[in-house]
């Protein structure tokens, strides 16, 4: 979903990786399953010869759109459906804490390893 809400459906490696609040080499390995799919390509960056674009095929706009209805449903069955709007206040703001924490948590982690 991230490449598809995305400029142009192409993200760079570590832009992917900090919005899905993912390690790089965790993001490396499912990237490298997604190519073997087919869902995305990995493309070199112009602009700088260290990075990667990641950008969404043709088949992987194909496998989003299709999974999205199942995705949707199981979301309001297993989870929306029972939040209330005060009980689904307060989980949005706890959720944007965690992931606020996870996101200052990995950049440290990258910063201490020196990238």
């Amino acid at each position: 979903m991230q490449l598809e809400e995305a400029e142009g459906n192409r993200l760079r490696m570590t832009e992917l990786a900090r919005r899905v609040v993912i390690s790089k080499s965790g993001l490396t390995r499912l990237v490298d399953r997604m190519v073997e799919a087919g869902l995305v390509t990995r493309c070199p960056d112009d602009a700088d010869r260290r990075g990667r674009w990641v950008e969404m095929t043709p088949a992987g706009f194909e496998r989003l759109r299709d999974a999205a209805p199942r995705h949707l449903r199981g979301v309001r069955q297993y989870f929306t459906s029972e939040l209330d709007e005060p009980s689904a206040g307060v989980l949005a703001h706890v959720l944007g804490r965690i992931a606020a924490k996870a996101a200052a948590e990995l950049a440290a982690r990258e910063s201490r390893r020196g990238r």
